[in-house]
């Protein structure tokens, strides 16, 4: 038993199966595609608006030393500088540039993780970027998914050791079943043949062929197992996997449902049901999963462009309001008095922090940082929950917005979050 164990804790390996991005992850996706599109928007502004809007899109590119996987963003920044003051002059454009992007940071995230965490995390930016066939000027979309990977790895070798555990449990009741057949048939059985014998599905073949190994050679058959690694890695993988596509399903639902649910829902055979409580008790003892157990959210490209646009509405607002003011007053006021000037609370920081900039010249455009929107941001999901909770059939109703805003006891400045987070409920 001990050599068993021993033999277990030295074959963990990283999973390397397709995941989607995470909410967090996806915002950060675009908050790095905007500083993008601000720093691309700069240097174009500096050739002057007679060349830039009357230039091809290649050869802006080529201008800017640019490679193809950034054209979304060039193109973006043309149409903001030649398309007039409003920043988002065209939905429909900004919405397939950051597409475009999307996918290219999920393909990015993807295959990296199918290198394996070893090699990424131990790799420099620099080697990363040739062993993708990646332009230098993609560093950051690259360093970004690095992150991602090794945190997320970081986090999953503790859980592995529990793996290990179900694992060898496993393994010591497959041995009990297969002893009730004898050495006799079990020593010359094909594999394939004790799996039917047991009713096992092919998953859990490695657990199979390891009992096999242990009956008919003891101790020296695990050591001479040349295939345990692969056997242990596919019973790692396997409750990854489950882990994983809980995602996709939300905490409600996982954490609400019973074992035989699950396995229903996954389609996934009883003997797997081990694998399935193991995945199901960290998904809802995970704080991370949400701090209020709530579903993440799945936030679509159109949604983000939804918030985006939004906070600029708000932006224009306060500019608005600002402008009623001397402005030698907004220019030498601290950020903090401004927002008790205009009644706002702290998530519109970033707004009134743009609004005050933009009444003292202190920046030449409404372009925000990743930072200026992110609290706008968080209200809109904090606001997004609270809508949930008062149902779709009350918050979908036409008009309701001013309610909205009473019931929840927030300020007319939060008009646009609201209308944000009613769009994302209703849409």
């Amino acid at each position: 038993m001990k050599l068993f164990l021993t033999i277990l804790l030295g074959l963990l390996a990283c999973s390397t199966y397709a995941a989607p991005l995470t909410p967090e992850q996806e915002l950060q996706s675009i908050a790095d595609f905007l500083e993008r599109v601000k720093e691309i928007y700069s240097t174009l502004k500096a050739r002057g608006a007679e060349f830039v809007c009357s230039a091809k899109l290649h050869e802006l590119l080529d201008i800017l030393g640019l490679p193809d996987e950034l054209d979304g963003a060039v193109q973006l920044a043309q149409s903001w500088m030649c398309g007039g003051d409003d920043v988002v002059t065209s939905v429909a454009s900004a919405d397939i540039a950051l597409q475009g992007w999307m996918d290219k940071m999920k393909e990015i995230y993807n295959t990296l993780k199918t290198y394996g965490y070893e090699l990424v995390c131990g790799a420099s930016l620099h080697e990363l970027l040739d062993i993708l066939g990646l332009p230098d000027q993609l560093d950051g979309a690259v360093s970004m998914a690095q992150g991602w990977i090794c945190d997320e790895e970081s986090k999953m070798t503790k859980r592995e050791v529990a793996i290990v555990g179900g694992f060898s449990d496993w393994f010591w009741e497959t041995v009990s079943k297969l002893k009730e057949y004898g050495t006799g048939i079990v020593c010359t059985a094909k594999l394939q043949d004790l799996m039917d014998l047991l009713g096992l599905p092919d998953l859990l073949d490695g657990a199979v062929k390891m009992a096999q190994d242990y009956i008919c050679g003891g101790d020296e058959g695990l050591k001479t197992t040349s295939l345990q690694t692969i056997y242990v890695s596919g019973f790692i993988d396997t409750v990854k996997r489950i882990f994983a596509s809980f995602k996709t399903y939300g905490y409600d639902l996982v954490c609400g449902a019973s074992l035989h649910d699950l396995l229903d829902i996954l389609g996934l055979p009883d003997q797997l049901d081990g694998a399935v409580t193991m995945a199901q008790g960290w998904f809802c003892d995970d704080e991370e999963v949400t701090p209020e157990k709530r579903s993440p959210l799945v936030i679509s490209p159109a949604m983000e462009l939804a918030a985006v646009k939004g906070f600029y509405d708000t932006v224009e607002h306060m500019y608005q309001l600002l402008k009623q003011y001397v402005v030698s007053f907004v220019c030498s006021a601290k950020l903090h008095q401004l927002l008790d000037l205009l009644g706002v609370p702290d998530d519109l920081d970033g707004a009134v922090s743009l609004a005050q900039k933009m009444i003292c010249g202190l920046t030449s455009t409404a372009l925000a940082s990743a930072n200026d929107m992110r609290g706008f941001f968080d209200s809109i999901e904090e606001i997004f929950y609270k809508l949930v909770e008062m149902g779709k059939a009350y918050v979908c109703g036409d008009g309701m917005i001013p309610a909205i805003l009473e019931e929840l006891g927030l300020p007319d400045t939060m008009t646009w979050a609201v209308n944000v987070a009613v769009g994302w409920l209703c849409n």
